[in-house]
């Protein structure tokens, strides 16, 4: 509190020091510009003139801007606003002054005030006052004790229950709402009767009565609000995401500046009742003062503002989070204009101002971003839960949420606007049906309603296709490059098709809301529909290859040749689908180049992701290989491999021989086959071949490989051949064998 004592005590000597010439001036020249008459005056006296004399009067005023030409030009030179915003700077100035000036009598004034109200009774009677105000209050909170003792163990119970949903959540709101008012409504009926009952006199019976209502009823009344919603001692039933340090902060600040507020409208109550000069002046210092508090307090909590801005969301769109940011940043900037408009508004003796309606107008807007944090969290109730798997039935439930988010906003919007209209008493029936609105009121209103309700269309469409894309559970693991070549399972039809129907449908919605709003508006839509047709004509005529590819992809998708994710073979281009356009398909290449085909272009499909896939694999091994003894290990392979947490998943079909293959002039040739899911097989067959390697070491069974064998008539019964005798033999051979190969 020092900090703020320090800023308001520096903000009122800079003010003071600002205006002291002219006070002084003021003080010493009696007849300044304040006292001049008025134009309502100068308009009676020149009424009251004759005719004769009105002439004279006009070439007097001709004399003297001859005599002083610089100045007249210079007033018919500056323009109408120029002039509006000097009177409006000059009637703040006084008014500023005023209030400077008038420190002295509000101070007198709150003297007076607490004189009148401890005046007329001597000391006996002010300590029966006294006592007997403080005898109301001790029976108030006597009952309120007693009250919150009676339903204590109710309370107790209702501690226990678990918000698992949306009744459940505003079950508990309203009961902690309900527990707290209800001690609150016992104090307050049972203290304002005792003071009736103790207190006779009707003046003493006032103030006492004015404190209970207005001291204690809105501090108090503001102090539930806040626990309700930050729970400063009890973060788990904090409804708001916030930090224990904010939640106490501002939960401190804002019951210390509401008590400070209300005492400031007992006091101008008191003050007002008695007749005490210095009431306007009070009021003005009390305002200020709420106003700076309200944006130190602001500044000191902007990040925890931020935080409860956010929620516990954890998929904020970018705009949210921008918006999170800056808001505290907005809400002092929205303080400062109010508050310079309704100053600006009271100086300048506007008396249609209310200050009630601008502080009712501004805690709207600035609760505005908070109330959009609480819709939020009612709709994650209201969201059903996601009934799909994989990113895209991920993705679509997060988008769903935000189509309920953006629905309930335009909702809570239109409350907004119609509860600030009211409080500025506009009606927009009224706009619509007199003066300038019968002409132009009624259209733009019905435009807007129409683009509002366009707009409804676009969200529930979009809301209606990530429902049921949030239900998206794909047959098999989408396509991962990580470990493989291509061939992934890919989305489901519906991932595929949605999303361009939904495309198709929002450039519908969006074409015909435009033409109806414009319509509303009074715009011949006749010439742009004929337009649009020739257009149309025109493109039909002269795009037949667009139209071939448009007309070609509605078929290949209505026989659902292939699905986002999936691998295919298009003509050699081979690649996964990576996006599906109206007119073409994206295909990524393994290696990474991304192939684009026009949809009139395929001529023949092939779909390498369709249920299953079937890998054979081939192993040659020496001719003289006990054949039966490689099967074994092939079954013992995929038996293992089938009771392995890692790849059972994959498998469909076990990894097993298939005997004999081929026999050629190297060995014989096995083949083995298994059957996986898609994408799936590029990890199984690596860790087969790496398994088989082992397998065939462990077992002393080579691989076959080709090499050269040179047999020489009795060279089996020869023993004495010398080791340099061996190397001519071998380089004879290697010559010969390379002579044939040639």
């Amino acid at each position: 509190m020092r900090y703020i004592l320090s800023l308001l005590v520096g903000i009122a000597l800079m003010f003071a020091f600002a205006h002291l010439p002219a006070l002084a001036q003021e003080a010493t020249e009696p007849a300044t510009a304040h006292g001049a008459p008025t134009p309502e005056k100068i308009q009676q006296i020149i009424s009251g003139l004759s005719e004769a004399e009105r002439v004279a009067l006009t070439r007097l005023l001709e004399v003297i801007a001859a005599e002083n030409p610089t100045a007249a030009v210079q007033a018919k030179s500056e323009p109408e606003i120029v002039e509006n915003i000097k009177s409006i700077w000059q009637s703040y100035q006084a008014y500023l002054t005023k209030n400077l000036a008038s420190i002295p009598i509000t101070l007198g004034g709150l003297a007076q005030s607490m004189s009148a109200i401890f005046s007329g009774r001597g000391v006996a009677g002010n300590f029966w006052f006294v006592g007997s105000f403080l005898l109301a209050l001790a029976i108030g909170a006597a009952a309120e004790f007693a009250a919150t003792k009676a339903i204590q163990s109710r309370r107790d119970r209702f501690r226990q229950v678990e918000a698992t949903n949306l009744v459940g959540m505003l079950k508990v709101v309203g009961l902690r709402l309900f527990f707290g008012v209800f001690g609150l409504a016992t104090f307050m009926l049972v203290a304002l009767v005792a003071v009736r009952l103790l207190i006779d006199e009707p003046t003493d019976a006032f103030l006492a009565s004015t404190f209970v209502l207005i001291v204690i009823a809105i501090t108090r009344l503001m102090a539930t609000f806040l626990r309700l919603m930050l729970a400063p001692d009890q973060p788990g039933l904090r409804l708001v995401s916030t930090d224990d340090w904010t939640a106490r902060f501002v939960y401190r600040s804002f019951v210390g500046l509401t008590l400070f507020i209300a005492i400031g409208l007992y006091l101008f109550g008191v003050m007002s009742r008695f007749g005490i000069e210095g009431g306007e002046t009070l009021r003005f210092w009390v305002g200020l003062l709420g106003y700076v508090s309200l944006i130190y307090i602001t500044w000191r909590a902007r990040k925890g503002l931020t935080s409860i801005i956010k929620g516990d969301d954890e998929n904020l769109t970018p705009g949210l989070e921008r918006m999170a940011a800056w808001w505290p940043m907005i809400s002092i900037a929205i303080l400062v204009a109010q508050y310079a408009a309704a100053q600006i508004a009271l100086s300048s003796g506007n008396v249609a101002f209310s200050p009630a309606v601008g502080a009712s107008t501004l805690a709207l807007i600035v609760l505005l971003p908070f109330m959009d944090t609480m819709l939020r969290g009612v709709i994650k109730h209201l969201v059903p839960p996601m009934q799909g798997e994989g990113p895209v039935a991920e993705a679509a439930y997060h988008e769903t949420r935000h189509s309920f988010a953006r629905i309930g906003r335009v909702v809570l919007l239109a409350i907004v606007i119609l509860v600030i209209a009211r409080l500025w008493g506009i009606s927009f029936q009224s706009i619509a049906a007199t003066g300038v609105g019968a002409r132009f009121g009624s259209k733009i209103i019905s435009a807007i309603i129409v683009l509002v309700l366009g707009y409804l269309i676009w969200e529930v469409v979009n809301l209606r296709i990530n429902r049921l894309l949030a239900k998206d559970r794909p047959a098999g693991t989408v396509e991962d490059h990580s470990e493989g070549e291509g061939g992934g399972s890919g989305k489901t039809r519906f991932a595929t098709v949605l999303p361009l129907l939904q495309i198709v449908l929002q450039f519908a919605i969006v074409t015909i809301t435009v033409l109806l709003a414009l319509s509303q508006l009074g715009v011949n839509i006749t010439p742009l529909l004929a337009g649009a047709g020739v257009f149309g004509l025109a493109i039909g005529f002269g795009a037949q290859t667009l139209v071939k590819d448009v007309v070609s992809g509605i078929f290949f998708l209505l026989d659902d040749a292939f699905r986002i994710g999936e691998f295919i073979d298009i003509g050699g281009t081979m690649g996964s689908v990576e996006k599906i356009s109206v007119r073409s398909l994206q295909l990524r290449h393994p290696n990474g180049p991304v192939h684009i085909i026009p949809y009139g272009e395929i001529a023949k499909l092939t779909n390498n992701s369709r249920d299953y896939v079937i890998v054979k694999l081939k192993f040659t091994v020496p001719f003289e290989t006990d054949l039966e003894k490689v099967r074994k290990i092939f079954k013992k392979i995929g038996q293992e491999m089938m009771e392995n947490p890692e790849y059972a998943a994959s498998f469909i079909q076990p990894f097993k021989s298939q005997g004999v293959a081929d026999v050629n002039d190297i060995g014989i040739v096995i083949r083995g086959k298994f059957m996986t899911k898609p994408d799936a097989q590029w990890l199984v067959r690596k860790e087969i071949y790496s398994r088989v390697q082992r397998a065939f070491e462990e077992n002393g069974i080579q691989f076959a490989r080709k090499e050269v064998r040179v047999q020489i008539p009795g060279m089996d019964e020869r023993k004495d051949l010398t080791e340099k005798q061996k190397q001519e033999i071998t380089k004879a051979a290697t010559i010969a064998v390379t002579a044939n190969a040639d």
